[in-house]
């Protein structure tokens, strides 16, 4: 069995937010996330969406969401966030680890399967984590993932 690529579903609200808030916190994931991570961003995947295409579009994140291995959701800044709630419940009854930046962890009883974080960074972390112990649960190769984990300061120390 090969080592496999850590995909991110980057959910976060869309409806009453302007382009550069939807798009800022999802680019810089993609920019410090391990070399190896593939993010995916439902708020830049369709071009057209109205409520007329919202049933398909709900079914094609779905699909999407069902192919990553983990969920970061983005409850910071404005916006509505129907959207996001329904994509970190669907995530939940997939059973991916699902970490959300925006909340507190005493906010809600209903946080208790989620990874609360503080940051971004925390949050990419905490789920290449969970990842490594799936994969390591599920008898995957993990190699790839630690490898990915590793302190810059320990690359050399590791060749």
């Amino acid at each position: 069995m090969r080592n496999r690529n850590v995909s991110i579903y980057l959910a976060g609200p869309i409806d009453g937010v302007p382009e550069d808030d939807a798009r800022e916190w999802r680019q810089a994931v993609g920019q410090m996330a391990p070399v190896g991570v593939l993010c995916f961003s439902p708020a830049h995947a369709y071009f057209g969406a109205s409520a007329a295409t919202a049933r398909e579009l709900h079914y094609l994140n779905h699909r999407a969401l069902e192919g990553c291995d983990a969920v970061l959701a983005y409850l910071r800044g404005p916006g509505r966030a129907f959207g996001t709630i329904r994509e970190i419940e669907a995530a939940r009854q997939m059973h991916k680890p699902t970490a959300v930046v925006g909340l507190k962890p005493d906010e809600s009883l209903m946080t208790y399967d989620l990874m609360v974080c503080d940051n971004l960074d925390g949050a990419v972390t905490a789920i290449l984590e969970a990842v490594a112990a799936m994969r390591k649960r599920d008898g995957m190769p993990i190699a790839f993932l630690q490898g990915m984990m590793r302190p810059p300061d320990q690359e050399d120390d590791a060749a």
